[in-house]
């Protein structure tokens, strides 16, 4: 009989079913009833298509189907009896069911079209890399509308100067907020070139503002101000090439050292990576070039390896560029930056997969990145929102606002809806016909703040809200008619729905309570104590042996032992003296079935065997019975896992059985003949 799985597991690839039988019917009959409750001949087919492997669909065995719809039977029961408990009113159940709606939900409320141009930008900008310049200037996200203008205005003076010659660099030396410390202790600063140099980046590495600027501007062009989660920043991509991915180098560096009489200048320096140079291209091993000249101590020792993986974004810009240029196996010429020469050998890039291979990442990359994820259903709900009637009382909001200080603090905001019960009952929003309250309202700026923020400009942050309240307000609303809208949703949501409860009526009745119910548990294993006997089982001692041209020395041994009368220990003894580790005693006591040198004597006590052979093995044996040990129950703390699942399954066969005396249940035998008439 085949053995079918009811709701096994509670992610969302449990619920892929077949529809190919159902979509066939023009019409759902009921197949069969629970009570009050009818279900489908649709939900019987998915269940049964959900057990079927691959090459079985579309298979019809009418005695496999017969044996699960006793399954099915059993599982509409626990569901009705879970319904009839008042699994809908639990709070934790009906928690986890809206967590799992709205991450059911989530496809039908974006803008799909939006959602797949993020995840081909994505793609695109994960097959590049891009190192750029940047000024930044801090502002904070509640920002008032005047700091926010002057921040504005001054990134774009700053850019004005840049456009009319200003070298990028200084002017990040001279503004950029991560020089600010600097500038701040009166420290000098002299400009090298790559002052505000972000490093080389790829997608998902950058607020994407700036990612979006980065990977789209041309070449040494000066972005408008962007707005980030840190402030406003200017942006001028100044490289961009493709991405090797992970990779792994090993350099040869020849740095400035003026205790060395070799290094102590220019131009010893430059001839020394030179003749490094030349000596790789003469066909020396790069390994042997970094032995002879490189002076990296920490990499010497590796044949120059960098000793790790690495992205783009590890080693030093000017460095990397140099990286990027080169093809696996490859080297670079000689090139100085701050750290002295360098000749860099590629010896591995894993690149990047193509769209399809990065699929998933890309996507749980979107999810998990704020301002990304957030534009699909923005998008989605402002659409929606533009044909929907909703309005806000002013007076209202008004006067909630006047709550609240101009420095705020989560404590600041009422966590009791009857601290003012006139003001919190009152409507602030209606939108579709359906009005919110106050207090509900509260209760959300309330939930938007963790307990050690602190908000300096309330206006910002309260007008900021509002808006938020209004999207979600209307995503609840869409959320309502999701079942009405999207029949596959509704029926995703039903099996959810069913094996939550069932888990849930299941753990309490039946899996935990075999676990927590210690004296039931007892009182079933003794009832049951015939069904956990040990088996007959001899005690012997064997000497074991692999070569058969020991036997008859061994013989002689065990002769003499036992004129002796010598215990174990000193028959051990003595074999271990005379064979070593060639022969040794084994003492133990064994089931038939267990040691096939123990099932070829008999089982007599004194009983002793010539020598024998294991055929499977080729290993000897002479064995004697010392004892034969009756069967006796196991202890309940040796097996408490099979006594505990022997348990299950009773308690389960027990509830079953009462339920199908509870509950009349109902099967229209024509309509589960009728799956065999197709």
């Amino acid at each position: 009989m085949k053995k079918f799985a009811l709701y096994a597991g509670l992610l969302p690839c449990a619920f892929v079913w077949n529809m190919a039988i159902a979509q066939e019917q023009k019409e759902d009959p009921i197949l069969l009833c629970v009570g009050n409750d009818s279900v489908p001949l649709s939900s019987f087919m998915k269940g049964y298509s959900q057990n079927l492997l691959q090459d079985e669909i579309g298979r019809l065995d009418r005695e496999e189907m017969e044996d699960y719809l006793q399954m099915y039977i059993d599982f509409r029961l626990k569901v009705k009896a879970a319904e009839d408990e008042g699994a809908d009113t639990m709070r934790l159940l009906q928690n986890e069911l809206q967590q799992y709606r709205m991450q059911l939900a989530r496809p039908y409320l974006m803008d799909t079209v939006l959602m797949q141009d993020l995840i081909d930008e994505a793609c695109r900008n994960l097959h590049a890399v891009v190192n750029c310049k940047q000024i930044v200037l801090l502002l904070s996200k509640y920002a008032s509308p005047e700091d926010t203008l002057a921040a504005y205005n001054q990134c774009m003076d700053i850019r004005k100067q840049i456009l009319e010659g200003a070298d990028f660099s200084e002017m990040a030396l001279k503004y950029s907020a991560e020089y600010e410390r600097y500038r701040s202790m009166g420290q000098p600063l002299t400009s090298t070139g790559l002052e505000g140099m972000t490093g080389y980046f790829t997608a998902f590495d950058m607020d994407y503002p700036f990612e979006k600027e980065a990977f789209t501007l041309p070449l040494g062009t000066v972005s408008m101000p962007i707005r980030t989660s840190q402030g406003y920043a200017l942006v001028m991509p100044v490289d961009r090439r493709p991405s090797l991915g992970k990779m792994r180098a090993a350099h040869i560096l020849v740095s400035y050292n003026p205790q060395d009489s070799l290094l102590d200048t220019p131009e010893k320096m430059h001839s020394r990576i030179q003749e490094a140079y030349d000596s790789l291209q003469a066909g020396m091993k790069f390994s042997d070039v970094v032995k002879k000249y490189s002076t990296d101590k920490a990499t010497l020792a590796f044949g120059g390896d960098f000793g790790r993986f690495f992205t783009s974004n590890l080693l030093a810009p000017d460095v990397m560029a140099h990286l990027l240029r080169l093809k696996v196996g490859d080297y670079s010429e000689p090139f100085m930056t701050r750290f002295g020469w360098h000749i860099l050998f590629l010896t591995y890039a894993e690149g990047v997969g193509d769209c399809s291979e990065e699929y998933n990442r890309i996507v749980r990359s979107i999810d998990e990145d704020p301002v990304r994820s957030a534009l699909p259903f923005r998008s989605f709900i402002r659409e929606k929102m533009s044909g929907c009637k909703y309005s806000w009382n002013n007076k209202v909001l008004a006067q909630v606002r006047s709550l609240l200080p101009d420095t705020l603090r989560k404590a600041d905001i009422p966590s009791d809806s009857m601290s003012n019960p006139d003001l919190f009952s009152k409507t602030i929003f209606v939108y579709e016909g359906s009005p919110r309250s106050a207090w509900e309202f509260v209760d959300f700026l309330r939930r938007g703040l963790s307990g050690y923020t602190t908000i300096p400009e309330v206006d910002v942050w309260f007008d900021q809200r509002v808006s938020e309240f209004e999207v979600a307000i209307a995503m609840r609303y869409e959320l309502l008619g999701m079942e009405d809208k999207y029949p596959e949703f509704k029926a995703v949501m039903e099996e959810y729905r069913d094996g939550v409860y069932l888990f849930d009526i299941s753990n309490r009745f039946v899996w935990g309570k075999a676990v927590s119910d210690s004296a039931g548990l007892e009182s079933y294993y003794q009832d049951h104590i015939k069904d956990y006997m040990q088996p007959e089982r001899a005690q012997v001692w064997m000497v074991c042996f692999d070569n058969q041209d020991l036997a008859k020395n061994v013989a002689r041994l065990l002769a003499k032992a036992g004129k002796k009368h010598w215990s174990s220990a000193d028959l051990a003894s003595a074999l271990a003296k005379k064979f070593e580790e060639d022969v040794y005693l084994d003492s133990n006591a064994y089931a038939r079935g267990e040691n096939p040198f123990v099932d070829q004597v008999e089982w007599t006590v004194g009983a002793q065997s010539s020598v024998l052979t294991d055929t499977m093995s080729g290993g000897c044996a002479y064995v004697r019975v010392e004892n034969i040990i009756e069967p006796v129950p196991f202890a309940l703390d040796d097996i408490r896992g099979r006594v505990v699942a022997d348990y299950q399954n009773y308690l389960n066969d027990a509830w079953v059985k009462e339920l199908r005396s509870r509950y009349k249940v109902t099967v229209f035998q024509d309509v589960f003949d009728s799956i065999f008439q197709k």
